[in-house]
């Protein structure tokens, strides 16, 4: 089963977000760990950011991630960004 974390700049961008946009997400990422390849989270690598990958929330609001394998050969998913697209510019 793979490990969910949250980096500093997520939880900081997560503050920020509406009540309704944070409902969202959750719902989201409950789909996620069910299932990352829904096709309703349009899951994509980000062009000239290596490892990192992006998700939708909404149409107008995307998180990113990157992907680790630990030592023990677990792996888990660090969320980067949340928010608007422009997260995209800095994931």
């Amino acid at each position: 089963m793979p490990g969910y974390r949250q980096t500093a700049s997520f939880k900081k961008d997560y503050k920020k977000l509406n009540e309704e946009l944070q409902q969202a997400a959750k719902k989201a990422f409950r789909l996620f760990q069910e299932n990352p390849g829904h096709p309703s989270l349009y899951i994509h690598r980000l062009d000239g950011h290596k490892g990192i990958w992006g998700g939708h929330i909404t149409e107008k609001f995307v998180f990113t991630f990157s992907k680790e394998k630990t030592d023990d050969g677990d792996l888990i998913f660090w969320f980067r960004r949340i928010g608007d697209h422009t997260v995209y510019k800095k994931p």
